[in-house]
């Protein structure tokens, strides 16, 4: 297995893309992800600088996750200010970090993307962890944090010893009022 590294989403087939898209989850597709690079939600500019990470076996696509490095924390609705300032009282440097997330989007949704036709997706999940890390450590960001992971990706993170930081979010449903 071969762990590739695209620094823009234009860079990757869509058609390989979409055999890892949730057709429930549209923040990840390679559409959405292609927008926000054109329209430059992402990028220096903005702050989000993609970083995909892929898994290929062969010409296949096994598994991606979308990365970000920040100089900020701007437009992440994770409020780590006062960890930023931390860092500065103690003469650190809290950014760069590298995070997975929607861009200025609070939505839970999948960040491990796996394709469902590999029948070894708890192994391509470790491996885009490891290879997160180690993505982190090469750009020399203080942290690594995925933001507003599903229930059943807690296990890939905290198998690598992450700490998993519970929130709530609060939905408003119109029943037809």
């Amino acid at each position: 297995m071969d762990i590739k590294l695209y620094k823009s989403i234009k860079e990757i087939s869509a058609s390989l893309w979409s055999d890892l898209e949730d057709p429930h989850f549209p923040f990840l597709t390679h559409s959405f992800l292609l927008a926000l690079e054109s329209s430059k939600v992402v990028g220096m500019e903005s702050g989000w600088i993609p970083h995909y990470l892929t898994i290929w076996e062969g010409p296949q696509l096994q598994g991606a996750l979308c990365l970000y490095k920040k100089k900020n924390s701007y437009g992440e609705f994770i409020f780590d200010w006062e960890w930023a300032h931390a860092y500065q009282h103690h003469g650190l440097a809290y950014y760069p970090k590298l995070i997975s997330a929607v861009p200025f989007t609070p939505a839970t949704g999948a960040k491990l993307l796996l394709n469902p036709n590999v029948s070894e997706t708890q192994k391509i999940s470790q491996l885009l962890v490891k290879a997160a890390l180690k993505e982190m450590e090469q750009l020399s960001c203080s942290s690594l944090h995925f933001l507003f992971i599903p229930e059943e990706e807690i296990s890939a993170f905290e198998s690598q010893n992450f700490l998993i930081r519970h929130s709530y979010q609060f939905h408003w449903e119109n029943q037809r009022f």
